[in-house]
């Protein structure tokens, strides 16, 4: 196709060659003025066999706009979900098209790294229950004049101690998003944060996966968002 600016060239000069229309001759003024080199003259056969078209510079309808485009998540409504620890994946309960709620398991990875962050928890557990019995114990006999205040201070002392204990190792496991759980010990469940459909999975049995791994993308189906390709021109 010819450029816009020869075909424009083209149009007026034909309509100066054949006197059609309206049309005004060029204007002689400095601004208007058009060069020999500018001006291509067709015969009636030259415009038959050519693409010149002659018409009226108008807009193009939007409704015949053509244009490129990707339909892609609101970003508010997508999730990418995976592991904040290393581990194997022991099950996959979902698939790809699966619908799910928010919440709901879409799979469990076995985690050494999870069993020792809650062992420990349970050993600061269990340390802080007896250091609160030693306490009630010693208030008993401090109440009496048996031991000293001095002994009493000691082992509310200690008690804080196990207190500080026991929150360290719930924030280490909070740090990984899991809770002490003495039913399934290292066993780290993948949970949605959002409902929606599993619309990409790329989980399997067995495999060593980490915080870096992005095991299944869950996306909210319900509004979808259509970009567009529309250049200034």
């Amino acid at each position: 196709m010819l450029p816009t600016r020869i075909l424009l060239s083209l149009t007026l000069a034909f309509l100066i060659a054949c006197g059609g229309g309206d049309t005004p001759p060029p204007d002689p003024s400095p601004g208007g003025t058009l060069t020999d080199a500018a001006v291509v003259l067709l015969d009636s056969a030259q415009l038959a066999t050519s693409d010149v078209v002659i018409g009226g510079v108008g807009g193009l309808p939007a409704d015949t706009i053509k244009l490129t485009g990707t339909l892609s998540f609101d970003p508010s409504r997508i999730s990418h979900v995976g592991p904040r620890i290393q581990g194997r994946i022991r099950a996959v309960r979902v698939s790809i098209g699966a619908l799910v709620a928010a919440g709901d398991t879409l799979g469990l990875l076995d985690s050494p790294e999870l069993g020792a962050a809650q062992a420990t928890w349970a050993k600061a557990a269990a340390s802080r229950d007896v250091a609160v019995r030693n306490l009630e114990r010693t208030e008993r006999l401090a109440k009496d004049g048996i031991v000293s205040e001095r002994r009493r201070l000691e082992t509310e002392a200690e008690l804080r101690e196990r207190d500080a204990d026991l929150a360290a190792a719930a924030q280490a496991l909070a740090a990984f998003g899991a809770e002490p759980d003495s039913s399934a010990p290292g066993v780290f469940p993948l949970r949605t944060p959002i409902g929606g459909e599993v619309v990409d999975q790329h989980a399997a049995i067995g495999e060593e996966v980490g915080p870096e791994s992005e095991l299944f993308t869950v996306g909210d189906l319900s509004r979808l968002w259509l970009i567009l390709d529309l250049y200034e021109t």
